[in-house]
């Protein structure tokens, strides 16, 4: 996804700048997770908010695959 993302030239009609930029950010979660659905969108808003951080075009994704051990 990175290489696609800093790869492609997105044109605009924009009379402010004729390209247009993104950033992804997102997780991976394994069936077992056990996360909330709240907490989920909160890692994947973190995991955006480094993207952005990085500059223009950038992507940032985590993987929680790791399933809790029963106690």
């Amino acid at each position: 996804m990175d290489k696609y993302v800093g790869n492609t030239r997105w044109n605009t009609a924009s009379k402010i700048h004729p390209h247009l930029t993104i950033s992804v950010g997102g997780i991976t979660l394994s069936c077992c997770s056990s996360h909330t659905p709240i907490q989920v969108i909160q890692l994947a808003d973190k995991q955006l908010y480094k993207a952005k951080q990085q500059g223009r075009n950038r992507t940032c994704w985590d993987e929680l695959i790791a399933c809790p051990i029963p106690s």
